[in-house]
């Protein structure tokens, strides 16, 4: 009888583990479906938006988007921006021009995104947060606000923007595999120290691990790098994630860090490689002999400021940036910010020691609240392409606060839900308002992209010194027969800018 008893509470016992994992799977495809169903709701209007912009550039006369038998072959796949041009070529075979599958596309890109961007949140809150239904919440939370912050819209909404939301989509991806990735190789040393200290005290703990298996583990998170960096260029930043990862996560000694120099230095010199072949370095068969001066010329845009300028600028651009993180109003499709003329240029000093005073606060904080310096510092990493000394046309671009969005989605619920230990329901109350406003601000913010007069309106009312808007907006208006405000844009554009030729030529054909 005693034996009949012990083999039932045996069987109770190992039952339990698995009903607790059917538990928490249960719980993650709710949290999945919950994002999937928030994303329809907040773009749910977006279907019929037309193209916008690049759009027309990047799509609509782009051969290569007619043509897909181009990407047959694994040499055109891993190029510059190569895998978003394969969707679109993917979209132009199955419907042509029709906005509806270019939208659905992307709508599908960003959902994965949020799911992703939970199931990290899940494994990095696991060090913060100790029960588990705290953990899945604040995870569900961090979805949800990455997928309803009306931030997103632009490179959701904005069909070209599809490049970002694939970088940002094998980006995510490549660091939930590096976890996965390091817990199964701690684990398994963990159970050959074991093995180890059982046979014999003289054993050197994890020195017979197969170094096959130990890098095979890390093969996907290479593959998904190299896609992410084969979409868009700001990808490049994926080591600094890995690092930021690694230290917050698993080693925190230099003696840890030590140890692995020859991995690292591997690592930097592998995506070295993959950075130069993603932006063509290899097929413009650049000569050794000015190896800097042929970099430059793929780094730089044509046209655009010196490199001390662009980095004056965005010190007072990332301020602007973690403004409109927190509070994302009176948001503009194209900024049109000025560039500064040197470091002692308006507000510049004060915003580059404010930058300055941030970061030191955030490795001091870190020691005792590692995931908040974490998802500062992802913010800044994940912007350092962009953002730093690599001169870009544009000095602020909201696109480019996609992929940093996971930082900040992470923060916030991580900071709720440990401000209010005991209490589970102030986090979860305020976590539901705060998504719930973002969500409606994000549908309304969908609501300008309708047609290019909508759009462009909103540009210039905003930024009504933006030569780039007023042209836009009297393009869209003579498409649209109202001539005469055309021409009235058309004249704003070159009065500011007088070597403007196609405002000139349009509103010459206008006047006619």
């Amino acid at each position: 009888m005693s034996f009949g008893k012990s083999t039932v509470s045996g069987e109770k016992g190992n039952d339990r583990p698995r009903n607790q994992s059917a538990h928490r799977a249960v719980l993650i495809l709710a949290v999945f479906a919950l994002t999937a169903v928030a994303a329809i709701i907040v773009y749910g209007n977006t279907f019929k938006v037309p193209f916008h912009f690049d759009d027309s550039y990047a799509i609509k006369q782009n051969v290569l988007v007619k043509n897909l038998d181009y990407f047959a072959t694994p040499k055109m796949l891993f190029r510059k921006r190569s895998i978003p041009r394969l969707t679109f070529a993917v979209n132009y075979r199955l419907g042509k021009f029709d906005v509806t599958g270019y939208h659905l596309v992307n709508l599908v890109i960003h959902v994965l995104n949020g799911w992703i961007t939970c199931l990290l949140a899940l494994r990095l809150l696991r060090r913060a947060l100790v029960s588990q239904t705290r953990r899945t919440l604040a995870a569900a939370a961090a979805g949800l606000l990455f997928i309803c912050h009306p931030l997103q819209t632009q490179a959701v909404t904005y069909i070209c923007q599809r490049i970002t939301c694939l970088a940002t989509l094998f980006y995510l991806l490549s660091v939930l595999l590096f976890i996965k990735a390091r817990d199964a190789h701690r684990s398994h040393r963990r159970s050959q120290d074991s093995v180890s200290t059982g046979i014999t005290e003289n054993a050197a703990p994890g020195r017979f691990i197969p170094l096959a298996v130990t890098a095979s583990r890390f093969v996907p998170v290479a593959l998904c790098g190299m896609l992410a960096m084969c979409s868009k260029e700001n990808a490049a930043s994926l080591p600094g994630a890995l690092v930021l990862t690694e230290y917050v996560l698993y080693e925190h000694t230099w003696k840890d860090w030590k140890r692995k120099l020859p991995w690292l230095i591997s690592g930097c010199f592998f995506w070295g490689l993959v950075v130069l072949m993603a932006r063509g370095f290899f097929a413009d068969k650049a000569p050794s002999g000015d190896l800097v001066g042929s970099l430059a010329s793929l780094a730089r845009q044509k046209g655009t400021v010196g490199i001390w300028q662009y980095v004056c600028t965005q010190f007072t651009v990332l301020w602007i940036y973690f403004r409109l993180l927190g509070l994302p109003v009176n948001q503009c499709f194209d900024y049109h910010y000025p560039f500064v003329s040197g470091f002692t240029d308006g507000l510049t000093p004060l915003a580059f020691v404010m930058l300055l005073a941030l970061l030191t606060a955030t490795v001091r904080l870190g020691k005792k609240y590692p995931l908040g310096a974490f998802g500062v510092l992802w913010i800044f990493i994940t912007l350092s392409v962009e953002s730093s000394i690599i001169p870009i046309k544009d000095a602020l671009v909201e696109y480019r606060l996609y992929l940093p969005m996971f930082g900040f989605s992470l923060l916030v619920p991580y900071v709720l839900f440990s401000l209010w230990p005991k209490r589970l329901h102030v986090p979860v109350l305020i976590s539901v308002l705060l998504i719930t406003v973002l969500g409606m601000g994000t549908y309304a913010r969908n609501t300008v992209y309708r047609d290019g007069i909508t759009l462009w309106s909103d540009v210039v009312s905003k930024r009504p010194d933006n030569p780039r808007g007023h042209y836009n907006l009297g393009h869209s208006l003579h498409l649209a027969d109202r001539l005469e405000e055309a021409i009235a844009h058309y004249q704003r554009t070159v009065d500011m800018q007088p070597s403007h030729r196609a405002a000139h030529g349009n509103m010459g054909i206008a006047y006619q």
